[in-house]
């Protein structure tokens, strides 16, 4: 898949997870759009599946640990045909009208445990996602499959010391079919990061802890918003590559992001971790998402 076509993929994710938000007015937005291009590149390019068969133990698998952003999540899952459209209804909603077989079909807040739509983990609360990652991998490797498992983490939940606990292990047990992503937007809950708690550096961390690092963090000061590798498909592509050419370690990619990207009024902006727009601002913005794709 070309560059310009992945582009009017995380467009129109950007474009569904708005949507989502808004009609539900509750969900988190600014992390969904700093994560968009990163979805994209893992479900379009890097992750091997059988969309017909979601629940596939031969199928590659991802953990979201930032399970807080399944606006985006629920999105790539529907561009890559493993959630039927019509479901993206029921985000955040109690639908009494499921069919039958169908009850955990409500799309909640926070990802739980599907296997039916390829979905093998429960998460929420920062720092659960890479253990069960590491878990599945240590899996997949006993049973001798070559599934690879792909992680996306966030800075927010480098504070918790469960991550850091696991990063230990998965380097300690060799798991070179772990690939983690690091979704660097430098914003958390309510506030700034760097505001919470001192996180630099954040390469060395992960490298004394035995895993490889792929790509270098931006301290927010410092960073223009314009040309950050985390909303760059050509950089993800080769860092993916690099990643999984290392041999006896975890690998983690450092995507530098921006919080919100795609709508300016919300990048960088701490009160949009978890806010639904007016009817207003979302037609606003869809308008400005529309604009952009028709430019693509």
């Amino acid at each position: 898949m070309d560059i310009r076509e992945k582009k009017r993929l995380a467009n129109k994710l950007r474009q569904i997870a708005l949507r989502l938000v808004y009609e539900a007015q509750s969900g988190h937005l600014g992390g969904s759009y700093s994560a968009a291009e990163i979805l994209v590149e893992l479900y379009f390019e890097q992750m091997r599946y059988d969309r017909k068969r979601p629940d596939s133990l031969e199928n590659d698998i991802f953990v979201l640990d930032k399970g807080h952003v399944t606006p985006g999540f629920y999105a790539a899952q529907s561009l890559a045909g493993l959630l039927p459209g019509d479901m993206l209804k029921t985000y955040r909603r109690i639908d009494p009208k499921t069919p039958p077989g169908e009850q955990m079909g409500t799309l909640q807040g926070h990802p739980k445990f599907w296997p039916k739509r390829g979905i093998w983990f429960s998460t929420g609360s920062l720092g659960t996602g890479i253990s069960q990652a590491i878990g599945m991998a240590i899996a997949e490797r006993m049973a001798g499959r070559k599934t690879h498992v792909y992680l996306l983490v966030s800075d927010g939940g480098m504070q918790e010391g469960i991550t850091w606990e696991a990063a230990r292990n998965a380097a300690y047990h060799k798991l070179d079919n772990l690939t983690a992503v690091l979704d660097l937007n430098w914003l958390q809950n309510d506030d700034f990061v760097f505001k919470t708690t001192e996180l630099l550096p954040v390469g060395d961390k992960w490298k004394s802890f035995g895993w490889e690092v792929v790509g270098s963090e931006i301290p927010f000061p410092e960073r223009n918003g314009t040309s950050l590798s985390g909303h760059d498909f050509e950089w993800l592509s080769q860092a993916f590559q690099k990643a999984k050419s290392a041999r006896g370690k975890p690998a983690i990619l450092l995507a530098n992001t921006v919080k919100g990207k795609g709508v300016p009024e919300i990048e960088n902006d701490p009160d949009w971790h978890a806010k639904s727009p007016t009817r207003e601002q979302y037609e606003k913005w869809l308008a400005t998402l529309q604009a952009e794709a028709s430019i693509l």
